[in-house]
């Protein structure tokens, strides 16, 4: 009995060492928590919450300050945004022109894309694959009057296989509306307007020029689209500008990286007047040596403040910069012996020379007389008995008898031609419409490099002079000028010499534009 209750009492004994180890061990893992314990605990986790409360604070206060620049940015962008009156990059609606730029209404168009698009007439929408085409054609009478739109579902570009530009069938960003009229279809894309100026620039100015030159340009043609937003030359056609020459040339030549940061490193930057009114940032490709005021080649009533002919020597050149060329010898002496170097001086264009015969240009004539008379009908002119010149609709002028320069403007353009025939004398106003008289259709041009260009439907330029020659039996007409274009505002072969020695776009543009201040165009008026 002893035994057994011996034995019981260790079995006990055992069971609570085995319990307090078990005990302790619970313990020390955390599994047991004393009074101390918590009390230690709660310490450490008000120290741990205060030192995560620090952080989050910390966090907090650093993304506060983020949240206040970037509201601060966009306040900033959207006040800018307020202020200008056209609203952040608007849209510019571009007339789409032919093949060869012959015209604005298309007789059947033709829109691929890589990804998928769709077409909205009216409430309806039809969806097309990537790699699929619509058609559209002029011939489709009964949609006369109306519009169909083509967009992008992927912000994709629209390709039109009806139109061949230099780099082949132009892709265009944004949108296309599709009007049919009674002379055709009316192709227009509207596209945001910095976008627009992506495909102005490479086909204005090569993308291998000086990033200063190619910044003065998208400035001048981001002037050039703004002032065109107000413009009513299109408003019949719901449209802002067309894709050519006549206003600027588009998509001609396809994007580039180098013109596409010229335009994102100068966004929003125009030319202003000292008024805050968007300047007409006009430009050309190559002077004479010497720019012309905007009166002088466009004829208008007023002279244009920031548009003045200037000599085009080095800003750092001694002596003035403004010469006058309407004396016919002084204006002779400064083509044929290049008196001046100029920004423009290394130039293939700088000078040129065309021979046209007599006989030729005699069976011509007429007819460019009456394309100038229709088109303008203050531009030709014919001399009645007593010698006074005014409006008549033109009959032949017969055989040609001679041509001189009538009028010749300070910067050396020829603005005036008289024309003397057999049977008429008539004369030819605007500079303009003196090179498509004049225009060396069949003809060659010599450059001054030696080279030789045919074809031409203008005459490069109309700062020139002109003789009669005879050569055996036969009588020619030689014409020796120099510049290519009309010859105001920024020379594009100019600003890229300029570029290359070492002038920023700012200074190019002042150069050129007489008192224009260059800035964001949310400061305009």
């Amino acid at each position: 009995m002893v035994k057994k209750s011996r034995n019981i009492i260790g079995l006990a004994v055992l069971v609570l060492v085995v319990m307090v180890c078990v005990v302790f061990q619970a313990h020390e893992r955390g599994y047991i928590k004393t009074g101390s314990d918590t009390v230690y605990n709660d310490k450490e986790n008000k120290n741990r919450k205060k030192e995560k409360t620090g952080k989050e604070k910390k966090k907090n206060n650093v993304a506060s300050v983020k949240n206040d620049r970037n509201n601060s940015s966009q306040a900033k962008k959207q006040n800018t945004a307020k202020n200008n009156r056209y609203g952040d990059n608007p849209e510019l609606k571009v007339l789409i022109t032919t093949t060869g730029y012959t015209s604005l209404f298309h007789d059947k168009v033709c829109i691929k894309s890589s990804k998928p698009f769709e077409v909205v007439y009216g409430k309806k929408v039809k969806k097309y694959k990537g790699g699929s085409k619509v058609v559209f054609k002029s011939s489709e009478r009964k949609k006369k009057n109306k519009k169909v739109v083509v967009r992008s579902c992927s912000n994709a570009k629209l390709r039109v296989m009806s139109v061949k530009r230099q780099d082949g069938r132009p892709a265009y960003r944004g949108r296309f509306e599709i009007k049919w009229t009674r002379n055709g279809l009316l192709l227009k894309n509207v596209v945001p307007l910095e976008q627009y100026l992506y495909s102005v620039v490479p086909s204005e100015m090569p993308s291998g020029s000086d990033m200063s030159a190619l910044k003065a340009q998208a400035v001048c043609a981001r002037s050039f689209a703004y002032s065109k937003l107000d413009s009513a030359k299109y408003k019949k056609y719901g449209a802002h500008v067309d894709d050519s020459v006549a206003c600027q040339v588009y998509n001609n030549i396809f994007e580039d990286k180098r013109t596409i940061k010229a335009v994102n490193d100068t966004k929003d930057i125009v030319m202003m007047t000292k008024d805050k009114k968007v300047a007409l940032g006009y430009y050309f490709a190559t002077s004479w040596g010497c720019t012309a005021d905007g009166k002088e080649v466009w004829d208008t009533e007023q002279a244009v403040s920031y548009l003045k002919g200037k000599l085009q020597v080095s800003n750092k050149s001694k002596g003035s910069r403004r010469l006058n060329l309407s004396d016919e010898n002084l204006f002779r002496n400064f083509i044929s012996k290049n008196v001046y170097s100029t920004y423009d001086s290394s130039d293939q264009w700088y000078r040129w020379k065309t021979n046209i015969k007599k006989s030729s240009l005699s069976s011509r004539i007429d007819s460019l007389l009456y394309s100038c008379y229709t088109s303008d009908k203050n531009s030709v002119l014919t001399q009645n008995k007593s010698g006074k010149y005014r409006k008549v609709l033109l009959k032949s002028i017969g055989k040609i008898r001679k041509i001189r320069v009538e009028k010749r403007e300070k910067s050396g353009l020829v603005t005036e031609l008289v024309i003397v025939g057999k049977k008429r004398v008539v004369k030819v106003r605007g500079q303009y419409n003196v090179r498509k008289v004049l225009a060396p259709i069949y003809e060659n041009i010599k450059r001054k490099d030696g080279s030789k260009v045919s074809g031409m439907k203008l005459l490069p330029s109309a700062a020139f002079y002109i003789d009669m020659i005879k050569k055996g039996n036969k009588e020619i007409f030689v014409i020796k000028g120099g510049g290519f274009g009309h010859g105001s505002g920024m020379s594009q072969t100019g600003a890229c010499n300029m570029a290359e020695a070492g002038y920023d776009y700012k200074s190019i543009l002042t150069h050129y534009y007489d008192g224009i201040v260059v800035d964001n165009i949310s400061k305009s008026k």
